[in-house]
């Protein structure tokens, strides 16, 4: 999941809650879910010592094969 997405995703977890039509704890377990996805891609990005654009172009690559 790309950056993009994971902020839309997050758009859509707001949105929800703000409309009550999910509960506070489920807001913060999926927006916990989504910030736990953004540190493991940063991490695996620094492994891999790439930048940005290039780990994001590969990520893309993975999920669409």
């Amino acid at each position: 999941m790309g950056a993009g997405a994971r902020c839309d995703r997050a758009e859509k977890v707001r949105q929800a809650f703000k409309n009550r039509q999910i509960e506070a704890h489920e807001t913060l377990v999926q927006l916990d879910e989504i910030a736990n996805v953004c540190v493991e891609a940063e991490e695996e990005r620094q492994k891999l010592d790439v930048d940005k654009n290039t780990f994001a172009n590969q990520f893309l690559s993975l999920q669409e094969a």
